[in-house]
């Protein structure tokens, strides 16, 4: 059980980003977009983006959908299709490669992904 314990405290660790849970940060994703500060807004998603990453690799847990999907949203609004996509699709990989168990009742950020990226690739 320790180690189970262990590997949670070190995922949790994992996803921290500039010494605080990823989840704490939204706000201020809220506040950076609301003030049109699109370059720290698209970085602070990216820091995100990156912490679920590194949770769902040491815990085996899927990934949080949220910063990659604004982060598609971001791109897409800017015209960057290609962008968008490979979001979407690093999200994806990641998914394959860390998640060991699925959410109960399915995994919807996955859901949502490969619809948004289906709807991309279609044009």
């Amino acid at each position: 059980m320790d180690d189970e314990l262990d590997l949670v405290t070190a995922a949790e660790d994992a996803e921290k980003v500039r010494g605080e849970h990823f989840t704490v940060w939204w706000p201020e994703v809220d506040r950076l977009a609301n003030a049109g500060r699109w370059g720290d807004y698209e970085a602070l998603l990216c820091e995100m983006r990156d912490a679920t990453e590194r949770g769902s690799e040491l815990a085996g847990w899927t990934l949080a959908p949220r910063p990659t999907l604004s982060l598609a949203d971001l791109y897409e609004q800017r015209g960057d299709t290609e962008r968008a996509i490979a979001e979407l699709e690093r999200f994806l990989n990641a998914i394959v490669r860390y998640r060991q168990v699925e959410p109960e009742g399915g995994d919807t950020g996955q859901q949502r992904a490969t619809e948004r990226l289906q709807r991309l690739r279609e044009g």
